[in-house]
């Protein structure tokens, strides 16, 4: 399994065949009718924080720590495993059009920081 990250905008135009597409924003497309991961979204209080003006080292701080510090990732890859398959690849999704600040970057990070393959975005 290997891991993409992508915009909205940007996988709705195009969508390929053996990749699975999964939303990790806190607030999805009313016409969004693919996956959805949850525990990988900021909460409201991170993301209003960083929306209202604060500094986005705090909004990295505070999304390592609340988010992904109480995540298992080997754990969260294996789930994925077995509910999409192996042969399968993930694309985590949200609404920023560039990761540059975006916590989907983050989540590659993460993703390769624990020994994962994360190839970007698409």
């Amino acid at each position: 399994m290997k891991f993409y990250s992508s915009c909205f905008g940007r996988v709705d135009k195009e969508k390929k065949e053996n990749m699975v597409y999964v939303s990790i924003s806190l607030w999805d497309k009313k016409v969004w009718k693919g996956y959805r991961l949850r525990s990988l979204n900021p909460s409201e209080s991170i993301l209003m924080e960083y929306k209202n003006g604060g500094s986005w080292e705090r909004y990295v701080e505070r999304f390592k720590k609340e988010i992904l510090g109480k995540k298992d990732c080997g754990k969260m890859v294996e789930n994925l495993k077995s509910y999409f398959g192996e042969d399968k690849d993930v694309c985590f999704v949200c609404y920023e059009w560039s990761s540059e600040k975006c916590h989907r970057r983050l989540v590659g990070e993460w993703l390769l920081e624990n020994g994962f393959e994360y190839l970007g975005e698409i």
